[in-house]
């Protein structure tokens, strides 16, 4: 007969996805089905210090404002952030350069609302418009604002009561703008750092910051602390610290050309030092901190791995002793020199740039000699000095271009024309390094009469190293001397040279902005033509920084302004609220990005300015990308305590980081769209988000209440209370939680549950709750116990162990965590064993399924695993073979029950040992039940099967498909959730499975799994619960391989003939000289790829029969074949595994 391909191509079950035209443009992102939307609330604070607080809705909330116009709005009992809002400031966004002076924040003439007052500085001449707008501008020099408390929307507003006088003592003045609470309990100040009381001393440009939250005095964590009312000074007692989480700082960032990699800089100790982090922005995997001990400040992606590393010196002021060492060479960083502290240094040229992946770089001038001037960059008068012309030169004099080489001997002057006395102030790399934009100037004398400045854009070839040919003259720029300085004379200064230019990716135009005067706060646009006649659009008002969105897009830094590079018009204006540190284009996905200076990066359609995905960074890698809509992913764990949510209809309500997870959680979010906006499908990868406005908010109550010594210290009985949450005020109405599933772990770990049926099928929100419904106790504070016997480990360092528990309400939303940090009394230390148990079937009942090289895999995982450091070791083979005197070893279902079982309880131990020995010739008296001071780990090599729902089998020797049959038999095979229920009942400390067989991810990866507190049944959620690291040799759609040269699978290849050997192993991922568990199964994910293409490894394809497939003769000779494998690490631990399998020797 002939069957289906799409039916068990490779080892039972292939997807295929077919392609389509799609839309012309890429499609949105579906959003929630509703306009209450939830939104994002980050729990950082104030970046800048306090001027001021207002007590809201009853002394229950407070408002705290800032220098840079943030506002925080705090949950006075919780210290939880409720929400931000951000006095706009036009087109500066930065009140500090605007000028703007706090006066007041008060309560507002409208209920519900503040009025926030602001002076404009005297420095401030002529128009204010760019400091405050026409809407907000009073009588005299005030600026003026509303403050919607409700929808927290800050709104210009003329119309506010402003004082007679500006003050300084009333801006300073602390009674006023830090009132006592309602009740005069409470008494507020302003804060740094970790609550640290009171601010820093700012004329000291030396500080050292203690604090690491605390980088510099205006990158720190700034917020109130509130004391107890009435007491003397320094003796209130311990305040409510109103401070916030720590945040990421942007100095520099830069998404790679494809979008999928991420580096930044941070600065550290008052910028004397910075911290460099990578992430991959797909994979969400990140690389280990580059802390180089000088300062730097800009980035630039080299390769996939390669980053260079630029500083801008030392603050003009600081007199350090790092300091005096001279300006910081340039790095070229990758993760090996990294590591081992040695990667190559190039002497600092100003504006360095790559001229090829080989190490080239082309520059304009030594930076030995300069310093770094805040919002300015180097400077190096010692270099240019100040002459008497009345003009100002910051930057080297750069009378051409230098290069530098590998291997040779610092920089050298290019092969160039000659320039003819102009000095150049920028130049630019076209995207395909084959042609190099160069801006000139010329200047008069500042003192002279009509005196000019000359400012040209050329182009030149670049080939071999060097500018041949004579220079191109794009535009030239005649600029009158306009600035009168204030101790008198005028003169041209740097300011308004001709400042970065960039190429539009298709190397057609340059792009660049100037400024006719250093006093103006917007720049001249150009936008020039490269290649054709050099035709050139000018557009005035636009910002000083500018970068090239596409072919079609211009995009201000300062402005946060998209415009249209044909008509010169703006497509969308002020996207952004944050100051900008740099910007990008990702051409596939037709997507603009902008990183702020606070840590976040936003991603936006290069077309219309619409706003795509936030992603939000914090220090260690930790990150949280979010759509317009709501959906979101994150390597943050549900409990974090750096982001919450809040809803619109409920603007009080703060709600926990894990509320809307099982709907609005999307796992690869950022590379989904990557994806889909390049192929023009969005609307069909993301479906519509469910309405929240009917979803039950309210969250019941959880405490554990006690934790005391069980029978024996080796035991703790944990007490776990919960109570019914109620909320009167609740918007939809749903006013009581319900109470749902409470469950209890050890150190982060599921240990019980009521009911504890959690593979129960529940696959309706009406069947779930009839199984998990605790009800609610009727008594006088309706609180229900339970109580639960815990096992302990013993070993030296776990005396404290830390409890946590939660339950779920009706709509199965999870909440909030309790917490109990227990100390174990002394106790007798158990020998740690570490359970190895390895199954290889290579013989199956079904000719067609038989394998090669299952059974050597399992013995060549056992004997690597022989000897774990600090561990009994106790290991079991399971061959499934035919022996040389055809003898046939059997591995059936029967088998591997009664092998789990006995890690699972001691409860018919000597039945089972028994049935194994007789039934299955096994001896595994070396097997026990597993108590947390253990660790077991389960390897299967062999058939694996995945049905079209993604429910993932181990096939037996017993195993048995009829011919012609679309399924197995699925009683003679071994389904997830068997291995779900042996595995829930383990007390193993640490438990890792290996499964090396086709489609083996659907065993976790089945559709719909998402990693986080679900309360679903299922080996994936029992993984995240219980902190199982499972590795799948396949993803859920593909096939494994063995190999005949290397007689092994090749997932088995990777983890134990390279990852771990006989004494040492290559998986030592980040060379610290031990490979951990974690590790060592991540080697493998890693190296499968290049393995595939190694010259020892022999022509793989399916129909070659080097797939462990299970095949068919009626398949058609042109099915495709499959030659590189990706694994699956489902490892959802926080923390590194603490089993160390090998010392490494490299």
């Amino acid at each position: 007969m002939v069957r289906r391909i799409g039916l068990l191509l490779f080892c039972g079950f292939s997807l295929l996805s077919g392609c389509s035209q799609g839309e012309t443009e890429p499609s949105p992102i579906n959003q929630a089905a509703s306009d209450i939307v939830p939104r994002i609330v980050t729990q950082l604070g104030h970046q800048m210090p306090v001027d001021a607080v207002a007590w809201v809705d009853q002394g229950r909330h407070l408002v705290s404002l800032a220098e840079d116009g943030s506002l925080v709005f705090w949950n006075v009992a919780t210290g939880a952030i409720l929400d931000h809002a951000q006095v706009p400031t036009a087109q500066t966004h930065t009140l500090g350069i605007a000028g703007l002076s706090f006066q007041e924040l008060k309560p507002g003439p409208e209920p519900q609302t503040l009025s926030i007052v602001y002076y404009i500085g005297e420095g401030i001449n002529g128009s204010t418009d760019n400091v405050c707008p026409e809407e907000a501008r009073g009588e005299g020099r005030w600026c003026s604002y509303s403050l919607d408390l409700a929808t927290r929307v800050v709104r210009p507003d003329k119309s506010v009561p402003t004082p007679q006088a500006y003050s300084r003592e009333r801006q300073d003045d602390r009674d006023l703008n830090f009132p006592l609470s309602p009740d005069g309990k409470l008494r507020p100040e302003p804060s740094h750092g970790d609550g640290q009381r009171g601010l820093f001393d700012e004329v000291d440009e030396n500080l050292v910051f203690e604090d690491p939250t605390c980088i510099s005095i205006d990158r720190c964590r700034y917020g109130v602390n509130l004391f107890p009312a009435g007491g003397e000074a320094g003796a209130e007692g311990e305040p409510i610290k109103l401070t916030g989480s720590p945040r990421s700082y942007f100095l520099d960032a830069e998404v790679s050309a494809d979008g999928r990699r991420l580096v930044r800089v941070e600065g550290l100790n008052n910028d004397l030092q910075a911290r460099v982090e990578t992430l991959d922005l797909v994979s969400g995997a990140g690389g280990r901190a580059f802390l180089p001990e000088r300062a730097y400040h800009r980035v630039n992606w080299l390769g996939e791995q390669n980053y260079a590393l630029f500083s801008e010196g030392y603050d003009v002021t600081n007199d350090m002793p790092v300091a005096q060492e001279g300006f910081p060479p340039a790095l070229v960083v990758d993760p090996a020199c990294a590591a081992a502290g040695t990667c190559p240094a190039i002497d600092s040229y100003w504006q360095m740039q790559a001229l090829d992946d080989a190490g080239d770089f082309i520059g304009l001038g030594s930076l030995e000699p300069c310093y770094r001037a805040p919002r300015i960059g180097p400077i190096c008068p010692s270099v240019n000095g100040f002459d008497d012309s009345g003009n100002e030169s910051w930057n080297p004099v750069a009378g051409g271009v230098s290069i530098h080489t590998p291997g040779a001997p610092g920089w050298r002057l290019m092969d160039q024309p000659d320039w003819q006395g102009q000095t150049i102030t920028a130049i630019e790399l076209s995207p395909d390094r084959e042609r190099l934009a160069v801006a000139t100037r010329v200047w008069d004398r500042g003192d002279k009469p009509g005196a000019q400045q000359v400012l040209r854009l050329w182009i030149v070839d670049l080939s071999d190293g060097a500018l041949v040919g004579n220079p191109r003259e794009l535009l030239k720029i005649v600029n009158p001397v306009t600035d009168v300085k204030a101790g008198g004379g005028s003169g041209f200064t740097e300011r308004e040279t001709i400042r970065n230019p960039s190429f539009t990716p298709d190397g057609k135009r340059v792009i660049f902005t100037q400024s006719p005067t250093h006093l103006a706060f917007l720049s001249d646009l150009y936008i020039v033509d490269a290649v054709g006649n050099a035709a050139v659009r000018k557009v005035s008002g636009f910002s000083r920084r500018a970068v090239a969105a596409g072919n079609g897009r211009v995009f201000g830094l300062d402005t946060q302004a998209l415009l249209d590079i044909e008509t010169g018009k703006p497509v969308a204006s002020d996207i952004g609220q944050t100051p900008l540190v740099r910007a990008g284009w990702i051409e596939r996905s037709q997507l603009l990005w902008a990183a702020t200076d606070d840590g976040a990066i936003n991603f936006w359609d290069g077309k219309n300015g619409a706003l795509q995905l936030t992603l939000y960074m914090f220090p260690d890698n930790r990150y949280f990308a979010i759509t317009p809509g709501g959906r979101y992913d994150t390597n943050l764990g549900p409990d974090t305590n750096l982001i919450r949510w809040m809803v619109p209809d409920a603007p009080w309500q703060s709600l926990g980081p894990q509320t809307f997870m099982r709907d609005f959680y999307e796992p690869g979010l950022y590379a989904k769209l990557l994806d889909c906006r390049a192929a023009n499908n969005c609307s069909d990868v993301f479906k519509q988000l469910p309405a929240i406005a009917e979803l039950n908010r309210v969250m019941p109550e959880v405490r554990i209440s006690d934790v005391r010594a069980g029978e024996e210290p080796s035991e703790a009985i944990v007490s776990v209370d919960v109570r019914e949450g109620v909320d009167p005020s609740a918007a939809n109405g749903k006013t009581h939680s319900g109470v749902y599933n409470p469950r209890l772990f050890r150190n982060g770990r599921v240990v019980a549950m009521n009911p504890d049926e959690p593979d129960a099928v529940t696959d309706t929100l009406e069947k779930w709750r009839q199984l998990n419904n605790v009800g609610q106790r009727v008594g006088s504070d309706g609180w229900l116990r339970y109580e639960f016997h815990v096992p302990l480990p013993t070993g030296a360092g776990t005396e404290e162990q830390v409890f946590s528990a939660y339950a779920f309400n009706e709509d199965r939303i999870k909440s909030e965590t309790a917490s109990y940090t227990y100390t174990r009394p002394p106790v007798a230390p158990r020998q740690p064993r570490a359970f190895v148990v390895a199954i290889g079937i290579d013989d199956y009942d079904t000719d067609r399924f038989k394998l090669n090289y299952s059974v050597a895999d399992a013995r060549l995982i056992a004997s690597r695993l022989h000897d774990i450091p600090g561990y009994e070791m106790r290991r079991l083979v399971l061959a499934g073979e035919k022996t040389a005197d055809g003898t046939r070893k059997r591995v059936d279902n029967t088998t591997i029950m009664r092998v789990l079982s006995l890690l699972m309880t001691d409860d018919g131990r000597e039945e089972g040992l028994k049935a194994l020995a007789a039934e299955d010739g096994v001896d595994a008296s070396m097997l026990e039940q597993a108590t947390p001071d253990d660790i077991v780990i389960v390897s299967f090599s062999g058939h694996g099967w995945a049905d079209k729902q993604g429910n993932f089998y181990l096939i037996p020797t017993n195993g048995y498909w009829p011919e012609g049959s679309e399924t197995p038999k699925l009683g003679s095979v071994f389904a997830t959730s068997d291995l779900t229920m042996y595995f829930r009942a383990m007390d193993a400390g640490d438990i890792t499975l290996i499964i090396d067989a086709c489609h083996s991810s659907a065993s976790v990866a089945k559709s719909g799994f998402k990693p986080g507190p679900m309360g679903d049944s299922g080996l994936g959620q029992l993984a995240y619960d219980k902190g199982i690291r499972i590795l799948a040799a396949t993803q859920a759609d593909d096939v494994a391989m063995e190999d005949a040269n290397l007689k092994q699978g090749l997932l088995t290849y990777a983890l134990a003939a390279e990852g771990l050997g006989e004494t040492g192993g290559r998986a030592d991922l980040d060379r610290d000289g031990q490979i951990r568990l974690n590790e060592w199964l991540l080697y493998a994910v890693q190296r499968m790829p290049s393995l595939a293409e190694d010259k020892r490894v022999g022509q793989i394809g399916a129909a070659s029969g080097g797939a462990r497939a299970i095949t068919f003769n009626d398949l058609p000779a042109d099915a495709p074949k499959r030659r590189v494998q990706q694994p699956s690490l489902f490892d959802f631990n926080a923390q590194a595994s603490p089993v160390i399998l090998r010392r490494a020797s490299l």
